[in-house]
């Protein structure tokens, strides 16, 4: 256990990790969001989504375990609070804003009572939120089941590996990767062990995770209830493929920042970093409605370079977003009816 910090450098790394982690949603979601191009053409976008989520998953399962211990309407209503609840406010307050807009534009006196209910407002946006729960819930069963460990982890992986929705069948294995983090120490010496081989099987797959598997591991491919046993079997391949990368990317941020905290153990701008790292939520839903509903929608960067779009434009872009959506978060929660309205906590 030499290799690995102190518990309070690991939290401390976890927090630099969950700022870490919303700037490459921030950074990606401008990749994606300020061009019209093919996503699935730009490596940089690959490589980000190749793992940040599935980042994110391990995170939230690391912290889960005092959540597994709560009694069931406890536990349902905190979730229901911590993650849905600002979903469905955050969803009524952009129907508001769009509608609107809408109706000032277009002069409009109706308003679409149709749409404040439709897929768009509840289900396509804050899809991590409600893929959390989700999680929560499979987790929460198995734990409630009183079966063995490895038994309700066997059942619940498989049940998960039907929930196609919300991307459940990818990120509910991140999930337990982060719980079984957090709660087996001989699970964090392996890793440590192996560090160097994580970080190494990470990179070959990205020089791997092509357009094209990029194209075969996302949706339902065109013609899949008519094709052969073998296209079946490439399809489940490339889901796999992204699976692992996913989760061998996530091992490798983990292993990268744990090392990091436990050579620079005290300094205030790490502190003062990874101290924002408490507002991922807040900064994940400001991002959704300021980024993607509203800037998308004006500003567009088709006339640049790749190298310049992807490696200096958008990151710079995404640093002071997250800069004003941290502001944002912190000038909402002056007003803790404001911060209580708009997502279920006061700070």
């Amino acid at each position: 256990m030499n290799s690995i910090p102190q518990i309070n450098q690991r939290l401390l790394a976890f927090d630099a990790i969950k700022i870490f982690a919303i700037f490459l949603v921030i950074w990606g979601h401008c990749i994606g969001q300020l061009s019209s191009c093919d996503v699935a053409n730009r490596s940089m976008y690959r490589i980000i989504y190749s793992f940040h989520m599935p980042l994110f998953m391990m995170i939230s399962g690391y912290f889960a375990n005092s959540s597994m211990i709560m009694p069931p309407i406890s536990f349902i209503k905190k979730k229901i609070r911590q993650l849905l609840y600002p979903c469905i406010a955050m969803g009524f307050i952009l129907w508001i804003c769009i509608e609107t807009t809408h109706s000032f534009h277009y002069k409009r006196d109706d308003i679409s009572w149709y749409a404040l209910m439709s897929d768009f407002y509840w289900f396509s946006d804050f899809w991590f939120l409600k893929s959390c729960f989700v999680c929560y819930v499979l987790a929460y069963i198995g734990i409630q089941s009183r079966l063995k460990t490895k038994y309700w982890v066997v059942i619940t992986l498989t049940l998960s590996q039907f929930i196609a929705p919300l991307f459940v069948s990818f990120m509910y294995p991140c999930f337990v990767l982060g719980m079984a983090l957090h709660k087996y120490d001989t699970l964090k010496q392996r890793i440590f062990k192996y560090k160097w081989l994580i970080i190494s099987t990470f990179i070959i797959m990205l020089i791997f995770y092509s357009s094209e598997a990029w194209d075969k591991s996302h949706g339902i491919p065109q013609g899949l209830f008519q094709a052969d046993v073998l296209f079946w079997l490439e399809i489940l391949y490339y889901r796999m493929f992204r699976l692992v990368i996913g989760i061998w990317g996530a091992l490798s941020v983990y292993v990268i920042f744990t090392l990091f905290f436990k050579e620079i153990r005290q300094h205030f701008l790490i502190d003062l970093l990874a101290y924002q790292g408490k507002y991922t939520l807040e900064i994940y839903i400001l991002q959704a409605i300021i980024l993607e509903k509203i800037i998308a929608h004006y500003l567009k960067f088709d006339f640049m370079s790749d190298f310049v779009y992807n490696f200096i434009v958008t990151p710079v872009i995404a640093f002071f977003l997250l800069i004003l959506f941290i502001l944002i978060t912190k000038n909402i929660y002056k007003i803790p009816k404001l911060g209580f309205i708009m997502f279920g906590k006061t700070t």
